[in-house]
């Protein structure tokens, strides 16, 4: 096996190995998806890239509702597996898919976090802050303030502020109240801090360090130094590092012009994170990290948005695929992406137009695996699939491709003495060929059986010319006709059939005895059609062997196993009778004619 073969082989039979917990809800995404992504790459530009990764984004939301209409366990890891994809895929339009520019991407970046942590600010009572006596002494105010900070919540915390200030509790902390209003107004204008306020912020925590220590004062400090970017203070809020790393940023607009990806290189390496999260690779710009790490998800992400990085030539990525013998396809990671993904969807889910339309956009490689998925297909009780396989086939230029699979169709209707099916399935192949190979079938099974089938039920056999055709045409319109006593009519088609030199010498026993009836009434034949076929049946005597009986044997002894051997002694006995029986017959009519 080549290697570019067994590389085929293993895209074409690969399995992915992650739970899909409602297989039909994660069909109905794949399938929407596929609308998206041929649309796609059909005729679309940079300038569209946006407005299509918002599709998917509006298209995976549709799942997500679908599955909160499942309860219990299932439904519950796949809403896991949906919220993680949004979110990640949200974080990805901002970054790559926004138009902003990186160096002024903050204010995108903590929206983004407020949207897809919207619990987080549910860990506390607001209400009962905003109703205490003293929201100032409240357990929660302190933790409530420093977290609407953290995620960027500037009004908010000035409002809550503004309260704080005008009630009666406060009036204990008068010394605090200059500081309190500070952050306040800080806060008010939802600003981006300067190099101005910096200073002021700064005079602050100085003369902050001269007061006695307490609660209150140790979290106006670490607010102002928060509000300063200072990491250090931020990490110790969080536990999260992506959000460690987006309000350090967002604190610090005005000091570093840097983009998104050299800032968060720097903040993660600078304090060691562990974080391996997709969020992490993909805000330090390491697209094929990010991709790889999403693997545990659904391919679906990785596909489709290595398709759309592809296209805005960031993703410039080439993978060395190995194979048994140690060689190596070079690849580009897009393909590789798309090439495994569409797999799945044909061998896990039987979404093979879905998968097909994937394939045909990785070039010839894509294009050998859906030839091999071709061979694996299963059309025996599904014809409409096999006509829509086949219309794909065509429609991508792989008419031939389809084409064999119209055949082996045929054949294996052929098999199954499906001879209807059989002739349709080899004219749709244009295998015309072997539409007489059909006839001979049923000549075959007429022989065997005794059964003649209404030729009518052959559709199309106006154009048919083989000789198997032929014969068992006239054999069936002979029979029809005698039963309906139109016995002159039958004998011109009999009288014609057994005057054609093409017809295989095995088979000319089987006409004569089929005819034998419409000789015997004598009246339907001339004297010299008589005379020709008495002629015709010396010769036939004169050139046939006794092997050529089989199918002769096979006619006067219907049902006999056509896998057994006739002894050539029997064979004898059944061409001695034929000839014996064809003189007498003929003699006879020949007889009454002269009269």
């Amino acid at each position: 096996m080549s290697s570019q073969h067994e590389i085929i082989k293993k895209f074409c039979y690969s399995q992915l190995d992650h739970a899909v917990h409602i297989p039909d809800v994660r069909a109905k995404l794949y399938v929407e998806s596929t609308k998206i992504f041929q649309t796609l790459n059909e005729n679309s530009s940079q300038k569209d890239l946006d407005v299509f990764a918002d599709q998917y984004l509006k298209v995976l939301k549709q799942q997500m509702y679908l599955v909160e209409q499942h309860y219990g366990p299932v439904a519950i890891e796949e809403r896991k597996i949906y919220l993680e994809l949004e979110r990640v895929w949200m974080l990805c339009q901002v970054l790559y898919f926004s138009g902003v520019d990186q160096t002024d991407i903050t204010v995108q970046l903590m929206n983004w976090y407020n949207k897809c942590h919207k619990s987080y600010l549910l860990e506390f009572d607001r209400q009962s802050i905003y109703y205490s006596q003293s929201a100032f002494d409240h357990a929660d105010f302190w933790p409530y303030t420093v977290r609407l900070i953290l995620l960027g919540q500037l009004k908010n915390v000035s409002t809550l502020l503004n309260h704080v200030l005008s009630g009666l509790g406060f009036k204990l902390h008068k010394n605090l109240a200059r500081y309190i209003e500070f952050i306040r107004d800080l806060t008010s204008k939802d600003i981006q801090f300067g190099t101005t306020h910096h200073d002021r912020i700064q005079a602050a925590l100085t003369e902050l360090k001269q007061l006695s220590y307490s609660v209150h004062v140790k979290y106006i400090i670490d607010i102002l130094n928060i509000l300063m970017g200072n990491e250090q203070i931020i990490l110790q809020y969080t536990n999260d590092d992506v959000l460690g790393l987006i309000t350090s940023k967002f604190y610090q607009r005005d000091q570093y012009s840097t983009s998104i990806h050299e800032f968060a290189q720097c903040f993660f390496t600078r304090h060691n994170s562990n974080d391996q999260s997709p969020l992490r690779f993909f805000l330090e710009g390491n697209l094929y990290r990010g991709l790889e790490c999403s693997a545990t998800y659904d391919w679906w992400f990785i596909t489709h948005l290595a398709d759309l990085l592809d296209k805005k030539n960031l993703l410039n990525c080439t993978l060395d695929y190995s194979v048994a013998n140690g060689d190596t396809l070079k690849m580009n990671a897009r393909d590789y992406f798309a090439l495994t993904y569409a797999s799945y969807l044909n061998n896990q889910f039987g979404l093979w137009q879905e998968s097909f339309t994937y394939l045909m956009t990785c070039g010839e490689l894509g294009k050998a695996v859906v030839i091999e998925h071709l061979k694996d297909m299963d059309f025996q009780n599904d014809d409409e699939k096999l006509n829509s396989v086949v219309k794909f086939c065509v429609d991508y230029s792989m008419k031939n491709d389809g084409l064999i699979l119209y055949e082996k169709k045929a054949t294996i209707c052929l098999a199954s003495k499906n001879y209807e099916k059989a002739l349709q399935y080899y004219n749709q192949a244009e295998k015309y060929q072997y539409l007489d190979q059909v006839f001979s079938a049923v000549l075959k099974d007429f022989i065997h059986t005794g059964k003649l089938y209404d030729i009518k039920l052959f559709k199309d056999t106006s154009n048919y010319s083989g000789i198997h055709y032929i014969v068992y045409r006239d054999i069936s319109y002979i029979n029809q006709l005698f039963l309906k006593e139109q016995f002159h009519m039958a004998a011109d088609i009999f009288n014609c059939l057994i005057k054609n030199n093409s017809i295989p010498i095995q088979l000319m026993p089987i006409i004569f005895a089929e005819g034998w009836k419409l000789i015997g009434r004598r009246s339907n034949f001339t004297l010299n059609d008589l005379l020709e076929m008495k002629n015709i049946s010396a010769g036939l005597r004169r050139s046939i062997t006794v092997q050529d009986f089989t199918w002769y044997h096979y006619y006067i002894h219907l049902n006999t196993n056509p896998s057994d051997k006739i002894p050539d002694h029997l064979l004898l006995d059944d061409m001695t009778e034929f000839f014996n029986s064809t003189a007498v017959i003929i003699s006879r009519a020949i007889d009454t004619a002269n009269q």
